[in-house]
Parts: structure tokens; sequence; C-alpha cells
């Protein structure tokens, strides 16, 4: 099993970050991996204590073991914390909130790691992330700190940032607002968006979202004529992987002075592997 510290995670102790990255792991086992020597950082043992660079690499044992523990619970990429909130890095393929299936969840696996920190607040989502879609998520800690967030969210203060790999060559900049249902009605819809670079078939672009309406980039760069990398459900081409090329990469809330305003969520593996294998892109 191979993992890469990102720039969030500078500093944690192995053993911390080994708790978060695989939250459903019992500090014990941990604990006894980690004494075995067989958590390598940057190829040498680790110890417990020792703190993580940012760009190190992690290599774990191959072992049912692990891969048991990994598929469990999502692993936790904490972005910042507040008394009132918890912003992670959401993987794709994994729920925001808990669902009817009997699977693993985000926003229950981060209940469940604060309250081994003797944190005993109710977790809310202040805001959604599709399942195919990774990025950054908020979660609020209590039902004070969910009101807060959400009118921030209401009032549109919040402004959020977007990756996506789109089929075809949109021009360099533009606007999309073709409205959206939501909830049972047609609402307007309005996004902005830049050409970071193009191959020959793909665009990668940055689009800023300025309402919030679900599914709302997904329908909107399809119906443009531009559908995102794997988004089957509205025409996407599907040899770039199971899931939309779709990243939540950037959220500011206007947070208070002693709390970061802008989050930032790195670039997951599976999406840098696929921008990878397409070339150097050209700007435009």
């Amino acid at each position: 099993m191979h993992l890469r510290v990102y720039r969030c995670e500078h500093d944690l102790p192995v053993q911390e970050w080994l708790q978060r990255r695989l939250p459903a792991a019992p500090g014990g086992y941990l604990g006894k991996l980690l004494k075995s020597g067989k958590v390598l950082v940057n190829g040498q043992p680790s110890s417990a204590g020792q703190p993580l660079a940012a760009g190190s690499a992690i290599r774990l044992p191959d072992s049912a073991r692990l891969r048991e523990l990994a598929a469990a619970a999502p692993p936790l990429v904490v972005l910042a914390e507040t008394p009132g909130w918890l912003a992670l890095a959401k993987p794709a393929g994994v729920p925001v909130h808990p669902t009817a299936e009997d699977e693993a969840d985000l926003s229950s696996t981060a209940q469940n790691w604060l309250r081994r920190r003797g944190l005993r607040c109710r977790v809310a989502p202040a805001h959604r992330l599709d399942r195919g879609t990774s990025g950054v998520v908020i979660l609020a800690k209590g039902r004070k700190a969910a009101s807060e967030l959400g009118k921030g969210l209401m009032a549109g203060t919040w402004r959020k940032t977007y990756l996506a790999l789109v089929a075809g060559q949109p021009p360099a900049t533009g606007i999309l607002d073709r409205p959206v249902h939501h909830r049972g009605r047609l609402r307007p819809a309005r996004a902005g968006y830049r050409v970071l670079g193009r191959s020959d078939r793909f665009s990668l672009l940055a689009l800023d979202l300025e309402t919030g309406r679900g599914h709302q980039l997904r329908v909107q760069l399809a119906g443009a004529g531009w559908p995102i990398a794997g988004d089957g459900r509205y025409g996407g081409p599907q040899d770039m992987g199971a899931r939309p090329c779709l990243h939540c990469l950037r959220v500011d809330i206007g947070a208070a002075p002693d709390a970061p305003a802008v989050l930032t969520a790195p670039l997951p593996e599976d999406l840098r592997r696929i921008l990878t294998g397409l070339g150097p892109f050209s700007t435009p």
C-alpha cells in the first residue's frame, strides 16, 4: 500500500497520520505495525512520533488486514479545524451522509474520530458533494455552528472553485448560466470558467460556482457540449475512469481571523494519474 503525505498533513507524527488515514484501525494495531518496522517513510522504517514532511512517500505492508481496515472507513485528510467546524478532503466514491446501505460515509467516520478525541459534539455537513466528486467538505460541530455556517452559505458569501476535466474545446473563458432543476423547480444557476490547459480530446477547467444547485456543473457542462470525463450519467466519455473527473478544489467561507478563510483540497491520486497520462497540456 503506497500513500503520499499532503501539504496539509505536514509535521503530523506518523502514528497520528496513520490514525487519520486508517480511522478504522485500533491504535494498538498501528503501534505494533510501527514497532515491527513495517511502516516505511521514504524507504526507511519510522517511529510513532516521527514528524512527516509534505511529499513523503509512505509504504505499508500489503496485508489482508490492512486492506480490510482501509475499506472499513474513508481516510480523514484534515484541511483545517476550529472549535466550530472540521474541513476534510473527501475522496471520490464516498458519500458525505449516511445512506440506507451498509457502507462507510464521511460524516460518521469524522464523528467517531472526534469522539475518540473526547469531543461529543454532533457532526453535520454544512454543504454537499456528490458521491463521485472529491474535494473540500466542511462539517459543523454542533447545531450552533451548523446554523452559522448555513447562514453564510445561504447568503452567498461562500466562494467555491472546482476543477473539471471535460471533453471538447471550450473557449478560453466563459459563463455557464443554463437553469437547472432543483427541488422540483427550474432555477437560475450560474458559474464562470476558465481553461487551464488542453489536450487533443480534453480541456481542464477551473470553475467558480456562483450558485449551488444539485449536479449544477455536471448538467451545465453537458448542456454546453463539454461533458465531464467519466460522468456517464450526463454523457461524459467513460475511458477516463469510473467517476466524474470533478474536484472541489477550494472553498472560501470568509472564516474568522483565527481560522483559515480559504480551504484547499489536494488533487487526489486518481485525478493526478489521469492528468499525467494525458501528457503535457497546452495553455490557451
